[in-house]
């Protein structure tokens, strides 16, 4: 089996990558890979540790937290191995250890867009968004959906035959030399759908929020002359996560077949995908000022300060009295 696996990844890509190669693109994965994981961890001690991210976000957060890790570490015992030690799992254990790689980016990519929908329940479905706020178990519940799909679509990919592989010669994940059937052109349609999805959701919630602010400044309302400010903080981040998932995502299908099959394209792919497990916490750092001074505290002095968290409203429609204060919860 080992040596069937082999012959195949060698048909697909008979070049091995120089010692050189190998040492530059290993170095640069290496670093990525911890600094990612250096941050997710930063973020997820402050999680534990304050209540500076507001507690109707905190599930996503895990969420995409959990993915990250798993997405990361599935780099640290499978692919780098592989790309500084020159190191070939054979079957099973490159399937059984790559299969992790799977679960981490379906779960980015689904909690991406659980995000999108709860950013879109707070303008168009507040009683539905209202109903969640009151409700923790169905809270957790709605949040915990990227990670059913994630392992319910792993599962059933890997019974079927269609396993992630680490290639030894092309030095990244592939579903090559397996038969992934329909799951082959509805992951390529995933890499698509989803940031496009994701993209239409934060940009009606971004012309809800000119619609507010239009209506409400036509009644002279001065509480919501800081809106400005927050809905372009609101649409940098909405175009940031999805400008990183679409690039993680449709990497991994069209650059390989668009350059031919150069390793430059392969290494490219492994690079992006892993910089997307960092687009959560450089958003949160640069947006939420309470999560900076919190790590700030806890890189200074190893303890963390907590900071007092202020609940933020939405209103999607303007009250009757003058003195109505809308604020936005952008994060």
């Amino acid at each position: 089996m080992a040596d069937e696996l082999l012959t195949c990844f060698r048909a697909i890509h008979p070049a091995k990558a120089s010692l050189v190669e190998r040492l530059i693109f290993g170095s640069v994965m290496l670093i990525v890979t911890v600094t990612s994981l250096l941050v997710n961890v930063l973020v997820a001690i402050v999680f534990v540790r304050t209540n500076a991210i507001e507690r109707l976000v905190r599930p996503h957060i895990i969420g995409m937290i959990v993915a990250s890790v798993i997405y990361l570490l599935t780099n640290c015992w499978i692919l780098l191995p592989s790309i500084l030690g020159n190191i070939h799992f054979p079957d099973p254990y490159n399937a059984v250890l790559a299969t992790p790689n799977t679960i981490g980016y379906l779960m980015i990519m689904f909690t991406t867009t659980t995000m999108a929908v709860d950013r879109f329940m707070i303008f168009f479905v507040p009683k539905g968004h209202q109903l969640l706020a009151h409700n923790p178990t169905l809270l957790h519940i709605f949040a915990a959906i990227p990670s059913m799909m994630a392992l319910s679509f792993t599962l059933h990919m890997n019974l079927i035959g269609c396993r992630k592989r680490v290639n030894s010669y092309t030095l990244s994940y592939t579903y090559a030399c397996s038969d992934c059937g329909f799951y082959s052109p509805m992951l390529h349609a995933f890499a698509f759908v989803f940031p496009g999805v994701n993209f239409a959701i934060y940009l009606l919630v971004f012309l809800r929020i000119v619609q507010m602010k239009a209506t409400v400044l036509s009644k002279k309302v001065p509480s919501f002359s800081s809106v400005k400010q927050q809905e372009i903080k609101l649409v940098i981040q909405f175009l940031l996560i999805c400008v990183a998932q679409f690039l993680s995502s449709v990497s991994f299908y069209t650059l390989p077949p668009l350059t031919g099959g150069q390793d430059v394209a392969f290494y490219l792919t492994a690079i992006f995908s892993t910089l997307n497990t960092m687009t959560n916490p450089c958003v949160i750092f640069v947006f939420q000022p309470r999560v900076r001074r919190a790590v700030a505290s806890l890189l200074r002095t190893a303890h963390i300060r907590d900071t007092s968290v202020v609940v933020s409203k939405v209103q999607c429609a303007p009250s009757r009295t003058p003195t109505t204060t809308v604020r936005l919860n952008i994060m």
